[in-house]
């Protein structure tokens, strides 16, 4: 629908790159929300603690698989759960 490839939409995710105000644009009308929304703060990054998430500690099975991106990648996904944690753990 956006016209873009995966690895861009993962690098928008990711906060590699910005996606282009056309980009932007095509992803309001597409979730039907405002800009503001789009550009809005993330509200789970202020519990985020970057002291619990070690590239180190994420490891897998083959060595074929311990390619960095693939770890930035899994990095990411546990700093968002750590993230929600936190958050939980605070407003419960």
């Amino acid at each position: 629908m956006l016209q873009v490839t995966e690895q861009a939409l993962w690098q928008y995710e990711n906060n590699y790159t910005s996606p282009k105000m056309q980009i932007v644009n095509n992803f309001k009308s597409i979730f039907k929300v405002k800009s503001k929304y789009i550009y809005e703060k993330d509200i789970l990054k202020r519990y985020y603690t970057p002291e619990n998430i070690t590239m180190m500690n994420i490891a897998y099975r083959s060595k074929v698989m311990n390619i960095a991106s693939k770890t930035q990648a899994e990095a990411k996904h546990v700093a968002y759960l750590d993230s929600v944690v936190n958050y939980i753990t605070e407003n419960v």
